[in-house]
């Protein structure tokens, strides 16, 4: 009996043991993934790595995918956590660790935070509209009204310096002129979301991906177009009139 007791307490010494140790390692993977989505930018991996944003990509298709090779391979060597390659590394820990609502918590987290990623937001731009493509010029014919008048302030303030990949101004206006509309259309339908703030933040990472200068420029360039942005639009016909 003495020995069954001893055997007893030592299983349940080690199985307490073991079950604060996992939930350690939840939580240990919790939080750094937690501090991955908000620090592990593409941008700052690459700027760190000193390699293109096209590297990243060839490695690994979206920053989520990034993150969940790095966290485990980080904090797991030894293959402690059994981790699905289909799944986040958020899923990875909490499958069996938490319950329903909490993984649910976890999950709608990691959605704001790629939805409030303006780098993510220009991806998507620049890959729905890149110059030349049919859907570009569809938005341009919808934003004629900016493309002129818009362009042209755009040309000023940035003294005419080439954009990125061959981009005109007058395309960078319809973009830009095109998230100022849409932004405004978010307000009505989110007023805490949308609005001006949002529209402040995309523009602003339009330029950082297609215009070669200094953040405040950038800060600066967006303080004078807004004025551009907020008048009515021209009637049809009279586009880049005064």
């Amino acid at each position: 009996m003495a020995h069954a007791a001893e055997r007893w307490s030592r299983t349940a010494h080690d199985n307490g043991r073991r079950q604060l140790l996992d939930a350690g390692r939840a939580l240990l993977m919790e939080a750094a993934a937690e501090l991955a989505l908000r620090s592990l930018t593409v941008r700052a991996v690459t700027k760190r790595a000193g390699l293109s944003s096209g590297a990243f990509y060839h490695y690994w298709e979206t920053q989520a995918d990034y993150i969940r090779e790095l966290v485990t391979s980080s904090l797991d060597p030894e293959g402690l956590v059994d981790v699905d390659p289909g799944i986040t590394a958020y899923t990875a820990v909490v499958h069996d660790q938490f319950d329903h609502e909490t993984v649910i918590d976890l999950f709608e987290r990691h959605v704001e935070h790629q939805a409030s990623d303006d780098e993510f937001r220009v991806e998507l731009l620049a890959a729905s509209m890149p110059p030349g493509s049919p859907e570009l010029a569809s938005v341009r014919e919808v934003y004629d009204h900016y493309r002129v008048e818009l362009g042209a302030l755009l040309r000023q303030i940035f003294g005419g310096a080439p954009l990125v990949d061959g981009i005109t101004y007058e395309e960078l206006a319809v973009m830009v002129a095109a998230i100022g509309d849409g932004c405004g259309i978010r307000r009505r339908l989110d007023p805490v979301a949308g609005g001006p703030d949002l529209a402040r933040r995309l523009v602003i990472a339009v330029f950082a991906t297609y215009v070669p200068c200094d953040d405040l420029t950038l800060e600066r360039a967006y303080a004078r177009i807004d004025e551009a942005l907020r008048r009515p639009a021209p009637a049809p016909g009279r586009s880049g009139e005064r």
